[in-house]
């Protein structure tokens, strides 16, 4: 389509009004690039002070990876970029706007946001949307990706020692796209996460990972990208509707799946250390239990709702060493353990699980 257009190109800094419901609301506004140059979205914008107030520091962008506009082979999906972390999710988008292309920011406030100078203005001989930009640091970084064979969703993992656990700038929130697409993401203080920025690599830890079917009825996760870990370290994705492992170290492993009602989240990942669990075998498996070992070689139960549960430990002679009611949904068994296999059970409601455990 060709589109007509009269008046002077813009140049200088051009206002930009952002709306802002309150709390309740997600803040998300739809905004373009003004300029006849591309548009580069920059970490020297987003943290002036007045401009940090306002606006938190991720933009995203619709955009069709297909060749047609529907139908066919068309793709679209949303994609993600934090300029406090300099990531992206999926890998291959950038933080470079063409000309009149339409992004998405995500307001603190209602106010005044003035496009000036701290964004570069550049031009390009191609779309930078669609180039690839590998990154090359020692960041460390999980890409977990959800696919029903036509769309796919991503949710990035990354460490960095100047990030916080909880929400912070390093956290990018996931675009509110429609119920009927298929999506997979973290969540923190009841943030809906793309991008989950950590302070330190959480070893031997439940992780979870919120996942939405869409209208498709199966699909496959695997983990496309897994930089700087230490050699280990293993990927395990957790099925807790179906309570099972498949380790994602190798990048080329899939787990094949089919959508089943759960309840809260329907799966977590775990950065298991080699050296603490050989193995965890499913006994009796009547309530949905998880047992891993921790970094400190402490037993943690998952599992139970309240506190209102029954955790036994028995040595491989069935020898009862630990008789204890849970602390919550997770609970931490304040005791190391020496090397041996041990059985592990959960009583819930008088519905019990065991597991075998064996620590190195």
């Amino acid at each position: 389509t060709s589109v007509s257009t009269t008046g002077k190109f813009n140049a200088g800094t051009v206002p930009v009004t952002l709306t802002w419901a309150g709390a309740a609301s997600k803040g998300f506004n739809l905004i373009g690039n003004p300029y006849p140059s591309h548009l580069t979205w920059t970490k020297a914008f987003v943290d002036d002070v007045t401009n940090a107030a306002l606006i938190e520091p991720s933009i995203y962008y619709r955009t069709n990876t297909g060749d047609v506009n529907s139908g066919g082979n068309a793709a679209w999906s949303f994609k993600t970029y934090n300029s406090s972390t300099d990531e992206f999710s999926p890998a291959g988008t950038t933080n470079i706007i063409p000309p009149m292309q339409a992004f998405w920011i995500r307001a603190k406030a209602a106010g005044t946001l003035n496009l000036d100078s701290k964004l570069t203005l550049s031009h390009q001989s191609s779309n930078p949307m669609k180039v690839p930009a590998m990154k090359n640091n020692d960041r460390q970084r999980v890409r977990l990706e959800v696919s029903n064979g036509v769309r796919t969703d991503e949710t990035l993992l990354l460490f960095d020692q100047n990030a916080a656990d909880g929400y912070d700038a390093f956290d990018s929130p996931k675009f509110a796209e429609a119920s009927s697409e298929v999506q997979i993401f973290t969540t923190v203080e009841d943030e809906k996460l793309v991008m989950n920025g950590m302070k330190n690599l959480p070893l031997n830890q439940e992780i979870s990972l919120g996942f939405i079917p869409g209208n498709a009825n199966s699909f496959i996760i695997k983990a496309n990208e897994i930089t700087n870990l230490p050699t280990d370290v293993k990927v395990i994705l957790i099925d807790k509707a179906t309570r099972i492992e498949t380790d994602l170290t190798d990048g080329n492993t899939v787990y094949s799946f089919i959508p089943v009602t759960t309840v809260g989240d329907r799966f977590s990942v775990i950065f298991r250390t080699s050296s603490s669990v050989n193995a965890v075998d499913n006994l009796d498996d009547k309530v949905n239990m998880n047992v891993f070992v921790d970094a400190n070689k402490q037993i943690n139960v998952s599992g139970c709702i309240g506190t209102n549960c029954k955790i036994v430990v028995c040595n491989a002679i069935g020898q009862k060493l630990i008789d204890m009611n849970s602390t919550g949904t997770t609970t931490t068994i304040n005791k190391v353990l020496k090397a041996g296999v041990y059985f592990v059970t959960l009583n819930v409601a008088e519905r019990i699980s065991t597991k075998k455990l064996i620590i190195n």
